[in-house]
């Protein structure tokens, strides 16, 4: 549970960056040609990118996507028992 609470915050203030200085982040790596055609212009996509970000922090801080190891929620096997076969006895 820690582990979703600092991971969901340092989730949190990525995307609160990406909104909050998305001028300086548009200003330093000029127009992109894809948010100018889509998403109203370099700024708005950047905004829009940081509220994503936000909605990715609200899902992993509510544990809807793990963060885990992969194999940590796998089913464990069945341990196999000593049972003697008909045909033995």
């Amino acid at each position: 549970m820690a582990r979703q609470i600092i991971i969901g915050l340092l989730v949190a203030w990525i995307g609160w960056a990406v909104i909050y200085f998305s001028g300086y982040i548009a200003d330093m790596f000029g127009n992109i040609a894809w948010f100018d055609r889509n998403l109203w212009g370099t700024r708005s996509g950047f905004v829009l990118s940081g509220f994503i970000i936000m909605i990715i922090w609200f899902l992993v801080l509510f544990g809807m996507i793990p963060t885990g190891s992969p194999t940590q929620n796998l089913p464990s096997l069945p341990t196999p028992t000593n049972q003697s076969s008909p045909a033995t006895q």
